[in-house]
């Protein structure tokens, strides 16, 4: 992943790493290895027009040290030597209402003039309102105010489009950003209006996350949830089918998070209005008395994603590792919730000590699991997750086979797709949890070329294995269609304009 930013080079030599941001008063942190190397010095808010951004500026110690892997870099800029040049350019502060908090242990004077050069070159218009400051601070602490977005139409299609067998029928998404993404500092707090010490960090998402290049920032992008427009777009899909309906709550963003529980109380209310029954995959669920008897009375199922601490850093930070998680799912089954374990796996691949260990816990407590299939998208995820390459990954011939000439465990069993490495083999130990129909307390949620496996999220007694039914379908484009964007709708994690 990359995101866009610029280099600044001052007149002493030094080098600094220049981050942009679509929203002014969103602060970025500092991509992984470019943390390891640098200090945050500088956080810039500027206008045109009716518009703001943000810069975010960090010292690199290794001025030699190559960026873009990291960063988009769009230029490199150099202080000027001229001090006329420099003196010209502080008419910039007023024309852009700069707003300035910069370290004073850092060379002040040379990365203002960097970024009123920066800034004069990209902004045209100036801007419409004008109280420009300049603060020297110990700390730069982030204040982010929460914005929530209108949507014409809250339901989206999804996967039930292309996988015919599924149970669910429509989406909804508190957010268009995921509060993996949005991650606290000591001392952090919402105070109900603003965030405060809260730092962007794309790469504390989950790494297996398909729509983490479809994301936006999580406080600038929280859906106002108007009960009755929901309840009538839900009526109008239980009417066009004829029957109640199943929604999913969180199809590309987390939908347990603390800061979105009024919408999703108001969700389970209207579920229960409509006979809608709501399938709730998450990591961020508390356990609370209220939301548990809204479970119940709706029918609905709350389905704890487990997975790997190593590759979810920004649940981690946030306070909710796989521990904490099978903690929350059993507290919820011991209230008569119907509560899942939706247990990520390596499914070409042999079991390990992590699921057996996960198994025998289910096992012991009577708590259902939903196995899920790990779709790849890069080759350090498919590093971290199977040992393997991914060369090794993309090995055709099947796993068992492997397993008895190679003498390994981590080679072959999946096929590249659309951006992504999918499961087509699976191990012994997974079809023999599952057994010959799915039916049983371990069910398995997936799809491939030949085979489709629904678990049906536990909704009902059993699930199914089907062949696959292959479908012409222009997802993506129909699904942007389906979810109405509001004004101002840009702002993905990876834009700056």
């Amino acid at each position: 992943m990359r995101i866009p930013g610029s280099i600044y080079k001052n007149k002493k030599g030094d080098t600094y790493v220049a981050l942009y941001n679509y929203w002014a008063d969103v602060y970025r942190k500092a991509p992984p290895e470019i943390r390891k190397m640098s200090d945050y010095v500088a956080h810039i808010k500027y206008s045109f027009g009716g518009n703001s951004r943000g810069i975010d500026v960090f010292l690199l110690y290794n001025r030699n040290y190559d960026i873009s892997d990291e960063v988009d870099v769009k230029r490199t800029l150099r202080e000027s030597k001229s001090n006329e040049v420099n003196r010209n350019l502080k008419a910039i502060d007023k024309r852009h209402n700069l707003i300035v908090e910069i370290a004073p242990e850092c060379d002040v004077s040379g990365i203002l003039n960097l970024i009123r050069k920066d800034i004069k070159d990209f902004a045209r218009r100036p801007a419409k309102k004008h109280s420009p400051s300049i603060s020297l601070v110990d700390k730069i602490v982030p204040k982010t105010k929460l914005r929530k977005i209108k949507q014409k139409e809250y339901l989206r299609r999804g996967k039930q489009e292309f996988v015919p067998s599924c149970a669910l029928d429509v989406n909804l998404d508190f957010s268009w950003g995921c509060i993996s993404g949005f991650i606290p500092s000591p001392n952090a707090h919402f105070d109900g209006k603003y965030f405060r010490n809260y730092f962007l960090d794309i790469w504390a998402e989950c790494g297996y996350c398909y729509a983490v290049y479809q994301h936006k920032s999580f406080a600038k992008y929280i859906l106002d949830i108007d009960k009755k427009q929901l309840i009538e777009e839900l009526e109008k899909e239980k009417k066009a089918k004829a029957r109640n309906i199943v929604l999913r709550l969180g199809k590309r963003t987390e939908a347990g998070s603390k800061f979105t529980l009024d919408s999703l109380v108001t969700t389970l209310e209207a579920c229960i209005e409509t006979g809608t029954r709501a399938i709730i995959p998450t990591k961020y669920l508390e356990f609370d008395k209220e939301i548990a008897g809204l479970l119940k009375k709706s029918k609905s199922v709350v389905l704890y994603s487990i997975g790997w601490d190593k590759l979810e850093k920004g649940a981690c930070i946030h306070g909710y590792p796989n521990e904490w998680r099978i903690e929350q799912a059993l507290r919820y089954k011991k209230e008569n919730v119907n509560s899942v374990l939706y247990l990520h796996i390596n499914l070409p691949h042999k079991m390990t000590e992590r699921e057996r260990g996960i198994l025998n816990f289910a096992f012991k407590d009577d708590l259902p699991i939903q196995l899920l299939s790990i779709r790849i998208p890069s080759k350090r995820i498919a590093k971290e997750i199977t040992g393997s390459s991914w060369e090794e990954l993309k090995t055709s011939n099947g796993q068992l086979l492997l397993d008895i000439i190679k003498k390994t465990k981590n080679h072959g069993g999946y096929k590249w797709k659309t951006n992504i490495m999918i499961a087509q083999e699976k191990h012994e130990d997974y079809k023999f949890l599952i057994g010959q129909n799915n039916y049983h307390r371990i069910r398995m949620c997936h799809h491939d070329d030949k085979e489709t496996y629904c678990g049906r999220c536990f909704l009902d007694d059993k699930g199914s294995i089907t062949p696959t039914v292959k479908l012409d379908i222009k997802y993506m484009k129909k699904s942007r269609k389906d979810w109405k964007k509001p004004k101002n709708h840009n702002g993905s994690l990876f834009e700056h304009i």
